[in-house]
């Protein structure tokens, strides 16, 4: 197994609200683990190429940001693939493991 740390950048988003997001390509299947130290909502936005813009992930649904951690494995068919994370919360630790 492969373990990579990422670190989250801050931001303001499309309404002016603060954020923090890491951007992420992937080329195969993984587990995302976030810790923070304050629960709040969270986004996963996509795409397949550098060229194109990031679209909302379905796997925004799919992941319960209530939580101070999350564990989530993330499963594709289309390789590579580009994440944008993005929490409405400081990110304590993010990690990426793959096989």
């Amino acid at each position: 197994m492969a373990t990579t740390s990422y670190n989250f950048t801050p931001g303001i988003d499309e309404d002016g609200k603060q954020m923090y997001y890491a951007e992420i390509q992937v080329n195969q299947d993984f587990n995302l683990y976030i810790k923070r130290s304050i629960p709040a909502r969270g986004m996963i936005y996509e795409k397949t190429s550098l060229e194109h813009e990031y679209a909302i992930s379905s796997l925004s649904n799919t992941i319960n940001w209530g939580g101070r951690v999350i564990g989530n494995d993330i499963i594709s068919r289309i390789y590579p693939k580009f994440y944008k994370i993005v929490s409405y919360s400081p990110v304590d630790e993010c990690e990426i493991t793959t096989n």
